[in-house]
């Protein structure tokens, strides 16, 4: 199997079939991050085509030793599908939320009585940006410092965002 680097190289040198190979080697993760922050199939098609355009219209810029390809394409993805749910609506920021609900008593929960489908639909009123992360980090399983490379923002924000997450998810879930 060809590594992205040498792929990459290929592309840059005018074999532009061989960017075929990135996309279906990256597709899918990138397609399944995108319907995480946005709940939609349909959008996350037509965002993935748009962060496989860019990906292709920049891949000169990509550094190996910034990240790997798929956290770069993932870092494209994440800026297009924030680009897109900017123009659709408004959001309210986590942080103001929770100043203004304030966190004293909490408690860290016991989760093994919760069940499966409260979890998503307490997902589904987190921010997409918040669902993002709880994807990167819980289901995807990444490290905080490729998160950062992803998503653009340091590991000891990222750190905290992912505690006040934790949080409003709690909340969320003991009051349905």
């Amino acid at each position: 199997m060809t590594n992205d680097e040498e792929i990459i190289r290929r592309v840059l040198d005018e074999k532009t079939d061989e960017f075929r190979t990135i996309v279906d080697r990256h597709g899918t993760h990138v397609a399944t991050f995108i319907r995480q922050m946005t709940g939609s199939r349909e959008t996350a098609e037509d965002l993935t085509q748009e962060t496989f355009l860019q990906a292709w219209r920049h891949l000169a810029s990509f550094r190996t030793e910034k990240g790997s390809l798929e956290r770069w394409l993932l870092r494209i993805a994440y800026t297009q599908t924030m680009m897109h749910l900017r123009k659709l609506r408004p959001t309210v920021s986590l942080e103001s939320t929770l100043s203004s609900e304030g966190t004293d008593g909490y408690e860290e929960p016991d989760d093994s009585h919760l069940h499966t489908e409260t979890l998503h639909e307490a997902l589904e009123r987190l921010t997409a940006s918040d669902r993002a992360l709880v994807y990167l980090y819980y289901i995807d399983g990444l490290k905080l410092k490729d998160i950062s490379l992803a998503m653009g923002h340091n590991t000891a924000w990222l750190a905290t965002r992912l505690q006040r997450i934790r949080q409003r998810l709690y909340k969320i879930m003991t009051q349905q």
